[in-house]
């Protein structure tokens, strides 16, 4: 099957289940039975756990699965007709898919005892589990016994409660992180690149697999060649406007990040984090969603309505993060 032609059967797959392709969650290659409502925050720590053991034959390109499975691979056709790969003599693809923000680099630290609440943690641990266990053990049972509501109790809900109540803030942290595990796989957060970056950029502390600090990076090395024409036409190229401003300028997923640590500290931060990259990978799939329904020529499909309404003008950082 070619790359088009699998496109096109997926567009007209999430036509007929009604699902918008920007929120379709790859994880539905290793589930054979449509994901529908379930928990996107199960299946994502099932899926970081090797436990989503099944092929579906719908999407699952790679045939692999478990400890295999591999999201951003599942996506190769797509990055295809969008023009993403090049190729060495041979075929051999010179670059490869990767989600560009990690879910378990941020979520674990909410949850962890060397984290930023690491002591109200530790008391978590303690009095509601009597112990401190291996963080990717404990969340392997949680989602074997369908206990992954236990995140509940930790300091990071309560408190992210507390200020919802006092109205100090709008963004309710636990259904941001439960949209951000759906989205985490779709493909408004994937990408391509080259895999020295791709392996590099998560083992960089400086770095730690967010997206804005990675693009910060790539515009700092290509500026200094004062190359700015290639920097406009890469962000172009992958749709990756929702993360600049109207000069280009890679912004910050949230306040301070480029002059502080690599991982948020505070409520604050996650609140931002989570709240604004929803916002953006989000507004990126619809770009992606509407680039694939111009190039295949599927511009009759229902939801491309909507797209031409509502991207009928480019929109940078600013634009969606208010």
């Amino acid at each position: 099957m070619t790359s088009e032609l699998w496109v096109k059967k997926w567009l007209e797959y999430c036509e007929l289940k009604k699902i918008m392709p920007w929120e379709f969650d790859f994880k539905q290659c290793y589930v054979e039975k449509c994901i529908g409502k379930e928990s996107s925050l199960r299946l994502e720590l099932a899926y970081k756990a090797y436990l989503l053991s099944e092929i579906n034959v719908k999407f699952n390109v790679t045939k692999k699965s478990g400890h295999n499975a591999d999201c951003d691979k599942e996506a190769d056709n797509i990055y295809d007709v969008l023009g993403w790969y090049s190729y060495r003599n041979g075929g051999v693809a010179e670059n490869r898919g990767d989600a560009m923000n990690s879910f378990k680099i941020t979520f674990t630290q909410l949850l962890s005892v060397s984290g930023p609440f690491k002591e109200k943690n530790k008391e978590t641990w303690i009095n509601n589990f009597n112990e401190i266990p291996k963080l990717d053990m404990a969340l392997k049972e949680w989602v074997k016994k369908d206990k992954v509501n236990n995140v509940d109790k930790f300091y990071f809900n309560k408190e992210n409660q507390l200020r919802l109540n006092g109205r100090l803030t709008s963004i309710n942290l636990l259904n941001e992180i439960n949209k951000f595990a759906q989205l985490t796989h779709s493909i408004g957060n994937f990408i391509v690149m080259p895999m020295w970056i791709n392996q590099g950029r998560a083992m960089d502390n400086n770095i730690k697999d967010y997206w804005d600090l990675t693009m910060l990076n790539l515009q700092y090395f290509l500026k200094k060649f004062g190359d700015e024409d290639t920097w406009v036409k890469y962000v172009d190229s992958y749709c990756l406007l929702p993360f600049v401003d109207e000069q280009y300028n890679v912004c910050e997923l949230w306040d301070n990040h480029f002059n502080h640590s690599a991982y948020p500290k505070s409520i604050e931060e996650f609140e931002q984090f989570y709240h604004n990259v929803n916002l953006l990978v989000e507004e990126r799939g619809k770009c992606i969603t509407k680039k694939l329904c111009d190039n295949l020529k599927l511009t009759n499909l229902s939801f491309y309505d909507s797209l031409q309404d509502n991207m009928s003008t480019r929109r940078n950082f600013h634009d969606i993060v208010k």
